[in-house]
């Protein structure tokens, strides 16, 4: 069957989707959903979570910097939602942490990794480290260049921020390894790919059938 005979609703889906596909974020304050994961560390205990922000200011990267006290000189909220999970093992119990928890942020959009890039905010006028930081009322998490110095990630029991010197210090257990991150597809895009395929599989079926009624 040619492109040409295809129903125009069925060919206008099929280039909203592969509109869609190509652009991935429509403005620079579209709602970008993510999920990360994390592996490496004892036991093959892993860390996975999910985040969602708005790129205000156009720059390439969400940053979340909340004016805790004791936290970073600057507040930047990006983020609409923010948890992770650790697995657990021997060495640290399963514990999970939320957006309240989180004292500290950056990822540049584009990227599959999160914790090994430098990357420059304009609207700070300064160079920012990726990672993540953050601190619950019995575990910390942290990951990446930014908050702890190197690409990999610590986990670990209470601690105090303001005699926080270096997490490998408080760290009930690590991973060398760089937190993956993974971008959600948008809901519409979804739904348009899915119902495009839907039609097309309808028409296929149409033309078969109509082809077996002609044969003798």
């Amino acid at each position: 069957m040619n492109n040409t005979n295809w129903p125009f609703t069925l060919r206008l889906l099929l280039g909203l989707c592969a509109w869609f596909v190509a652009t991935p974020a429509l403005s620079d304050t579209a709602d970008l959903s993510y999920v990360f994961y994390q592996d490496g560390f004892s036991e093959g205990a892993t860390v996975t979570g999910a985040f969602s922000g708005v790129d205000l200011d156009g720059n390439g990267i969400l940053i979340h910097f909340p004016a805790n006290e004791g936290g970073p000189p600057i507040q930047h909220l990006e983020l609409t939602s923010w948890s992770m999970h650790f697995s657990g093992n021997t060495l640290s119990p399963a514990f999970d942490l939320t957006l309240s928890d989180l004292f500290g942020f950056v990822y540049e959009l584009g990227t599959d990794g999160l914790g090994d890039d430098p990357a420059y905010d304009p609207t700070l006028n300064q160079i920012l480290i990726e990672g993540i930081g953050a601190i619950g009322t019995a575990h910390f998490y942290t990951s990446g260049l930014g908050p702890n110095g190197f690409v990999g990630g610590y986990v670990g029991g209470q601690i105090d921020f303001n005699e926080l010197n270096d997490p490998e210090d408080h760290a009930l257990d690590s991973t060398p390894n760089l937190v993956v991150v993974t971008i959600v597809p948008e809901p519409c895009g979804m739904s348009l790919l899915i119902t495009a395929g839907l039609l097309l599989a309808g028409v296929r079926r149409a033309v078969h059938l109509r082809g077996t009624a002609l044969r003798p």
